[in-house]
């Protein structure tokens, strides 16, 4: 039964992994005026005096049909106990042009491993995306975030 368990989760991580990586595809496939790729460091405030600080996180961004935007995290972690997922914010509110955008959301129900994650819901989002950089603020759950990130060189 355990070998079955291991076997399962194994799965579940792979599909995991070659989904986003499928989305990270996307975004380089599209090119620069529909999405890109930055690398920078996530800090989590605990609400407690201490924050949780990650570096070298994979943040991309692809521009939906819709007008919306959609957060793209790879391997992105939020507490050192956390395991490492890829996470997507879809339904982001977009102004601007590519050269400047400024986005802002509330409400938004993330989506990572699978399925929705409710109790980590995205409020109070705003960001800056120019051709630099990628500044990004926002509440998940309980927890103040923020990103900076630059262009990934891949």
């Amino acid at each position: 039964m355990r070998r079955i368990k291991n076997l399962f989760v194994f799965l579940c991580a792979t599909v995991l992994l070659a989904s986003c990586g499928d989305i990270f595809e996307e975004i380089v496939e599209a090119g620069d005026d529909q999405g890109a790729i930055f690398v920078g460091e996530i800090v989590v405030d605990n609400n407690d005096g201490t924050q949780f600080v990650k570096e070298d996180v994979e943040v991309g961004y692809l521009l939906n049909d819709d007008g919306t935007l959609t957060i793209l995290m790879k391997k992105v972690k939020f507490a050192s106990a956390m395991p490492a997922i890829n996470m997507e914010v879809p339904g982001v509110t977009v102004s601007g042009d590519n050269g400047a955008m400024t986005l802002t959301g509330d409400g938004i129900v993330p989506i990572a491993m699978g399925g929705e994650f409710k109790k980590f819901t995205i409020t109070n989002l705003v960001g800056a995306i120019s051709a630099e950089k990628f500044d990004l603020s926002f509440t998940c759950g309980d927890y103040p975030v923020t990103y900076i990130g630059y262009p990934s060189v891949n």
